[in-house]
């Protein structure tokens, strides 16, 4: 018999014995265990930023730098609002960026889902939930801490709440405390009352600290476990992005893990602020590209530099991932995003408290008069503003206020304030941020107000605005 004849009788026999049962009975019990399924390791990830408590009509941002793909390959992203209030119109800025933007229209619940692909996979999905609350109710501290953090015996490190409150006017207030240590251990804290505190443990092990934050109204407690030794510890990367004015005259417009500007510009990454908890020096650096777009050529000028430099080549958005390696360990990834816009297209919107946009420069009401009722508080709202940065970040460099009497303009006082703008604060593009003018009543005398501030876009931008303002 050929070996072909052989095969054949071969095929066919096999399933004659698989339906005759073989050589058992046909009493015998029947395995019907499926065989297991060895489901792939996942290699490429979707990450987003934490959901938080936002209110009603203000900006949520969202971040979609942190995910990755283990095979490398440059990342693209998809993002959906799979669930939010049935009468709500609230859509995308941008449903393919990596940090697109959106603003709760109604009081509810929002979920958005990201799926990121490499070209030839995508991810499972990961969601984001938004709880959008309007202004007569109190929005909780949204608290962000680093929930597992490693340290040695005897040193010292900086936990962060990492708080913002939605609210945004509300005072937020800290505690910190010891929760759970080791046997015999005499853990310290420092600035317990701060928004960062310092932590040393002294023995070998496992402890838990915990941060409530309050806004006054409502308290938000969070568990960090931090565990100390007495070996090497894996260093932690940070990185950051920041750009310089044209003119290089003033100090870097931002500094975070994201920058916005317009096509033509530069930016610096910086690493300097690894660390490594044993107090060893970090010996390499290394940038990836996580994400860029499709006709990009350009490249950081350095990948394995503190520093590098980057000039992006195309309007869009870029991503890099950064480990660092103390000879012994490497970190786990940080990342930084860059977007370049079109040129001579960054600008600074201003809107009124109900969202109509207004136009530059803004002439205010000639007369402003309040009446009070009750109680005289400390201050009055004169007027309030939403200002929005177009195509690029902006850094208020400078801020002003004064108060003249009507009667005698030599009488100048500097009492007036203004809520929502601190020197300093760097804006980034799409966000809002509310500005509240305020000044003390008056006591039925007329006063002359004047409320200035600039921007760094380039050129700088002075903002100043007056008010004749009276009060009972």
């Amino acid at each position: 018999m050929n070996s072909k004849i052989k095969w054949t009788l071969l095929s066919l026999t096999i399933p004659a014995l698989i339906a005759c049962g073989g050589s058992e009975s046909s009493d015998s019990p029947k395995d019907n265990t499926k065989p297991s399924v060895i489901e792939p390791k996942p290699t490429l990830f979707a990450v987003t930023n934490q959901g938080e408590n936002a209110k009603v009509n203000s900006r949520v941002r969202l971040d979609g730098s942190s995910s990755y793909s283990l095979e490398g390959r440059v990342l693209t992203y998809n993002w959906v609002i799979s669930t939010k209030p049935d009468s709500s119109n609230a859509a995308l800025s941008k449903a393919d960026a990596i940090s697109p933007t959106f603003d709760p229209d109604v009081a509810g619940t929002y979920i958005i889902d990201l799926r990121v692909s490499n070209g030839s996979k995508t991810s499972k999905a990961t969601s984001v939930t938004f709880n959008a609350s309007t202004d007569a109710v109190n929005a909780a501290p949204n608290v962000f801490p680093v929930t597992n953090v490693n340290a040695v015996t005897d040193t010292a490190i900086n936990l962060s709440a990492n708080a913002k409150d939605a609210d945004a006017r509300d005072q937020l207030t800290y505690a910190w405390s010891v929760l759970k240590q080791p046997e015999g251990a005499t853990p310290t804290l420092t600035n317990e009352t701060s928004e960062s505190a310092a932590f040393t443990g002294n023995v070998i092990g496992e402890y838990q600290v915990q941060v409530a934050v309050s806004d006054g109204t409502d308290t938000v407690s969070k568990t960090i476990t931090v565990n100390v030794n007495d070996g090497n510890v894996a260093p932690i990367a940070k990185a950051f992005a920041f750009t310089t004015p044209a003119e290089n005259t003033s100090e870097p417009v931002n500094k975070s893990n994201a920058a916005t500007f317009e096509l033509g510009g530069e930016a610096t990454l910086d690493a300097s602020h690894s660390y490594d908890a044993n107090t060893t020096d970090i010996n390499t650096y290394q940038w990836s590209v996580v994400s860029k777009p499709s006709d990009s050529k350009t490249a950081l000028s350095d990948n394995t530099a503190e520093k590098p430099t980057f000039t992006p080549d195309v309007i869009g958005e870029y991503t890099f991932s950064l480990t660092v390696n103390d000879g012994q360990e490497s970190s786990e990834r940080a990342f930084v995003r860059v977007s370049a816009t079109e040129t001579d297209s960054s600008q600074i919107k201003l809107f009124d408290k109900d969202g109509n946009e207004l136009t530059w420069p803004q002439k205010p009401t000639d007369m402003i008069t309040k009446s009070l009722n009750g109680s005289t508080p400390d201050f009055v709202e004169v007027s309030s503003y939403r200002l929005e940065a177009i195509n690029a970040d902006f850094k208020i460099i400078e801020s002003s206020t004064m108060e003249l009497d009507a009667q005698d303009p030599s009488a100048i006082a500097f009492t007036p304030r203004i809520e929502g703008l601190e020197t300093g604060t760097v804006v980034r593009a799409g966000d809002v941020i509310e500005v509240s003018l305020q000044a003390k009543p008056t006591n039925g005398a007329m006063k002359m107000l004047v409320f200035s501030f600039a921007f760094s876009l380039n050129p700088e931008i002075l903002v100043s605005t007056g008010h004749t303002f009276i009060t009972n």
